[in-house]
């Protein structure tokens, strides 16, 4: 798995993060119920990313998720995706393009397709995952500009999704049952493995999100891999999620090899619940 600069990182956290590992354990989602469910088909959430270092304390790219719904081979899915990119300006410097798509079943959140398009400044890869369940295999069709084009079959086990699906599911879990200090498994493929990352509650905090308001917040923790990206195994990435049914994200921060890097909820549409957490 490539590690990416540090402008990139913001866009795709969990792929800078990561070790390699089949999962050892599941966690227990909240509800299935289409209308308990943290999100619904038509949610729109997006991000401004900001990065300081030296001269360069500024604004410096944003990331959309959306959420919609349709039907794969038969099987009514979700839709979800994630898309980032720099402004102009900074294309002049390293021009950034994040494409994410998946899609998920509606019964159970199960991941059925994954496409990833990658563009960073002159390096380009693509992902294309179809789960094949009863197979229990992933038949993976890869390309990279560094390495081309290949197809290979990555063994599948349970509890593994892919960036946008787990971003979904993870909303989707009892968070209240997850008492501080504690932390929980989050296992996806991307590129040509498994990848195992733990998110470790730390507690809940009104966090003052710009441009939103304060926010009542559950805050978790996920330790990082030193690399391109971390400059030591001791960095994290520190995450908020809204403290109500919707367990929106509204910020993440952490520091890199190169400076610090932190994102900001900047708007959001077509809520499944009231965005209760908002403190006016």
């Amino acid at each position: 798995m490539r590690s990416f600069p540090a402008l990139a990182a913001a866009l795709c956290l969990f792929c800078t993060m990561a070790s390699a590992q089949t999962p050892k354990e599941c966690y227990k989602l909240h509800s299935l119920d289409r209308k308990s469910l943290a999100f619904k088909a038509g949610e729109r959430l997006a991000f401004q990313v900001h990065y300081n270092w030296g001269p360069v304390n500024s604004d410096v790219a944003k990331a959309y998720l959306s959420l919609d719904s349709t039907v794969i081979n038969g099987v009514p899915c979700y839709h979800a995706k994630i898309f980032g990119k720099t402004p102009k300006f900074y294309d002049v410097f390293f021009r950034i393009r994040e494409d994410f798509q998946s899609w998920f079943t509606m019964s159970s959140l199960t991941p059925v397709l994954f496409k990833r398009d990658t563009r960073e400044g002159g390096y380009h890869c693509t992902n294309e995952f179809w789960y094949d369940w009863p197979s229990r295999m992933i038949n993976a069709g890869l390309y990279s500009s560094k390495r081309g084009t290949r197809t290979i079959q990555i063994p599948l086990v349970n509890c593994v999704y892919d960036v946008p699906s787990l971003l979904y599911v993870l909303r989707n879990v009892d968070f209240d049952k997850i008492v501080d200090g504690s932390s929980l498994p989050l296992t996806f493929a991307i590129d040509d493995d498994v990848y195992t990352i733990r998110l470790r509650r730390v507690g809940v905090e009104n966090k003052r999100i710009k441009g939103i308001g304060t926010v009542r917040s559950i805050r978790f923790s996920v330790g990082v891999v030193a690399g391109e990206v971390f400059a030591s195994d001791d960095e994290k990435i520190d995450m908020w999620f809204s403290d109500d049914e919707n367990r929106i994200l509204v910020c993440f921060e952490t520091k890199v090899r190169w400076g610090a890097i932190d994102g900001r909820l900047c708007s959001y549409e077509n809520l499944n619940h009231p965005f209760s957490s908002l403190i006016q």
